[in-house]
């Protein structure tokens, strides 16, 4: 389940302020996978950005929750997606760049900058066809083997719910770029950790065992001198 943190702007954030969290944890407790997805724009700096996409998503912002990098709103400049895709990536553990061919080609020029490869793509391809469009009609730098999430239909009732139906690449979302990697240090550092501590909890019972040690000893030796003298 992807939730919109920060739509490039305060119109709709009030509203997205109620919803977001209880959106994200609702679908996370059924067991559902969860993504943010914050939008890109020329109107407000990066900061201000994550800020807001962070309070929008409460308790459920923190480094595991994977984000999209939305890229929608005309006026944006290879430099607003650039900072606002490195900013969220020192902070999240999963990021990747959303956006449609219209878009992409018709506004931004088809751009093929080299940095974008250090992101996967996502795609809107509003064909009600629930497949991968993106070898048939690539954009940008990327290849199919680089799309990680399809949207196939726009936004649409169902069951009184408006939703958009997607494909999602689960291993990627679920596992992460580096996720693996990131869950292995995780374990490496808590187990050193643990074994830092027993080490030191070690130390400690043997510093007391010596100095008790070294109190018995003076005491038979005090005791023997004093027999010796008597």
């Amino acid at each position: 389940m992807a939730q919109c943190l920060w739509t490039g702007g305060y119109e709709n954030n009030a509203r997205l302020r109620l919803v977001a969290e209880d959106n994200l944890r609702f679908a996370r407790e059924a067991g559902i996978i969860t993504i943010g997805y914050v939008v890109a724009g020329p109107y407000w700096p990066v900061a201000l950005s994550i800020t807001e996409a962070e309070s929008n998503a409460g308790e459920e912002w923190e480094p595991r929750l994977p984000i999209a990098v939305d890229v929608e709103i005309a006026g944006t400049q290879e430099q607003h997606i650039r900072d606002l895709c490195d900013a969220l990536r020192r902070e999240m553990d999963t990021v990747c760049i959303y956006s449609a061919r219209w878009f992409w080609i018709g506004h931004l020029g088809n751009p093929q900058w080299p940095w974008l490869l250090d992101y996967k793509i996502s795609e809107a391809f509003y064909d009600d066809d629930r497949d991968i469009d993106f070898a048939s009609a690539p954009w940008g730098p990327w290849t199919v083997d680089d799309i990680v999430w399809e949207q196939f239909t726009n936004t649409q009732d169902s069951e009184g719910v408006q939703v958009c139906w997607d494909i999602f690449d689960l291993d990627f979302f679920k596992e992460g770029e580096n996720m693996s990697e990131l869950d292995e240090l995780r374990r490496e550092n808590e187990e050193i950790k643990i074994r830092q501590d027993k080490l030191d909890g070690d130390r400690e019972w043997l510093q007391d065992a010596i100095h008790e040690l070294v109190e018995k000893q003076k005491a038979v030796w005090d005791w023997l001198k004093v027999k010796m003298e008597s």
